[in-house]
């Protein structure tokens, strides 16, 4: 009877495995088709490479006359091991740093002890969002009506921050693009980034 239990038991956990194998192979499967799609209809270049259990993929090419990229990346080791998805603008025509970020409890109870950040002068904006940079005048001028509105219209989506430092605009993703909903998410929030950059055109 042991020799069954300790047999059973092993049968177990390789079953366990072989699942997780499949499970991983499938959802890395789906993953590489939402990146080749999206590169397919903007016009840009897809590759990927496997790592272990991870396949991680790269877009790169042209995008709104910037040079773009999304990359995955595994950071962290042993149990904290995660996928980073990161979207890059090279070359923005933003000429400014800054970072725009969700406002959540801390940064709240900050702002009530003294904690500084841009205000745009509308209450409903201004607690959804932290802005920071030095260049206080040209963000009030980048963050207009319209993009208050379209940065309204994605901060449930925001899983990051937008930043502009040294003529990137980036935006980072946690845990990365894993299905569908990640990628459409992200996708509304390079749509907004474009639009930004699109101000500083005018």
């Amino acid at each position: 009877m042991e020799y069954l239990a300790i047999v059973g038991v092993f049968g177990f956990i390789i079953a366990v495995v072989v699942w997780a194998i499949k499970f991983t192979k499938r959802m890395n499967e789906r993953k590489q088709n939402l990146f080749k799609d999206f590169a397919d209809r903007k016009g840009l270049s897809h590759s990927s490479e496997k790592r272990f259990l991870h396949t991680l993929n790269t877009i790169d090419g042209t995008l709104n006359n910037c040079h773009f990229q999304i990359t995955e990346k595994i950071i962290g080791s042993g149990k904290n091991q995660q996928v980073m998805a990161d979207v890059k603008f090279y070359n923005s025509p933003i000429n400014f740093d800054f970072r725009i970020s969700k406002e959540h409890l801390l940064t709240k109870v900050g702002k009530k002890f003294g904690l500084q950040d841009i205000e745009i002068g509308n209450d409903e904006f201004d607690n959804l969002f932290l802005l920071k940079s030095e260049s206080e005048n040209q963000m009030r001028d980048l963050i207009n009506y319209d993009i208050q509105i379209e940065l309204r219209n994605i901060v449930k989506e925001m899983s990051g921050s937008l930043i502009q430092k040294d003529e990137v605009f980036s935006y980072s993703v946690p845990g990365g693009l894993i299905n569908e909903k990640a990628f459409k998410a992200t996708e509304r929030i390079i749509d907004v980034m474009i639009k930004m950059m699109n101000v500083r055109r005018r």
